[in-house]
């Protein structure tokens, strides 16, 4: 666990990598009404290293808005797992994340959250989890920041302290029959198998906030996608290029979000050329691969 919980903190070494460009699209009634691009940036890790041991995997995720492109909301979203392997069996896995609470639920309710940054306050949630052979355990933490308009850059560390300054509450899940002598599997890790699969079909489970969730992924080759990523040169093999569906449904709810990847048939890099999501019912982002975008030192922070 030691080196689990260290590695969390610790770069990534030998680490494949790529940077984001978000764009935005607001929704009324399923249909586009507005778009907007470059009102963020977003980047993903992946080192892997291999030893007698086993196989230790880095895996990283950020999303953060650029208030001067977002009408001043600032929001970030981010995620580090730390994962071991022996043999085929996952054994231990560590994860730390914070996402800006947005409590705008509707289009009204996000349309009076534009420009508002002036003495107003921030609130983040953090976790940190840890996962072993029919056992998680998370702890979760609240904090305030003020809102200048501008990305915060010490917001990683600020996360972190929350958890050092006073003691977690500790929840604690015990899982018996779904991978019977392996930890239940974190969110990014998950979601590395399941592209990585050569099947087309993949179903899988992990583990997020002590609470359990169902992957199911569909993959299908899409040359026109990739013809595109190939005239912006993002790939050279244009008719590698798969799309995958993605649905994640919660097992206590049933409630179910929607994602769309694009992904090379490469066991090199299985980081996506495009993602695609709606967080919101009235806004939907995308990620795409941009060498020109400029990420935050937060992103390279976590």
């Amino acid at each position: 666990m030691d080196r689990l919980v260290e590695g969390l903190a610790a770069p990534a070494a030998g680490k494949i990598s790529r940077t984001y460009r978000a764009d935005a699209v607001i929704v009324l009634l399923s249909l586009p009404i507005y778009r907007r691009v470059d009102v963020g940036s977003g980047s993903a890790a992946l080192a892997e290293t291999a030893s007698a041991d086993g196989r230790y995997y880095s895996l990283r995720f950020t999303g953060a808005s650029r208030p001067e492109r977002a009408g001043g909301l600032d929001r970030v979203g981010a995620i580090r797992e730390a994962v071991m392997e022996r043999g085929a069996a996952l054994t231990e896995a560590a994860y730390f994340g914070v996402l800006t609470s947005s409590p705008e639920e509707t289009l009204e309710e996000g349309r009076r959250s534009l420009g508002k940054t002036a003495n107003k306050w921030n609130e983040y949630t953090a976790i940190n989890g840890y996962s072993r052979s029919g056992f998680t355990r998370s702890a979760l933490a609240h904090f305030r920041l003020p809102s200048s308009g501008e990305p915060n850059l010490h917001l990683i560390a600020e996360a972190r302290s929350n958890f050092q300054t006073s003691p977690p509450v500790w929840r604690e899940n015990q899982w018996r029959g779904e991978v019977e002598g392996q930890a239940p599997p974190t969110f990014l890790y998950a979601l590395l198998r399941a592209i990585r699969s050569p099947r087309r079909v993949t179903e899988s489970w992990y583990v997020y906030s002590e609470r359990s969730y169902r992957l199911h992924l569909e993959k299908a080759p899409d040359r026109q996608q990739g013809q595109r990523f190939a005239e912006r040169g993002l790939t050279s093999r244009p008719d590698r290029v798969l799309e995958v569906r993605g649905r994640i449904r919660e097992d206590r709810n049933g409630r179910q979000t929607n994602f769309r990847l694009w992904i090379e048939d490469s066991a090199e890099n299985a980081l996506p050329l495009r993602i695609e999501f709606q967080p919101r019912s009235y806004l939907r982002l995308s990620f795409e691969v941009d060498s020109q975008v400029s990420t935050t030192s937060l992103e390279e922070d976590l």
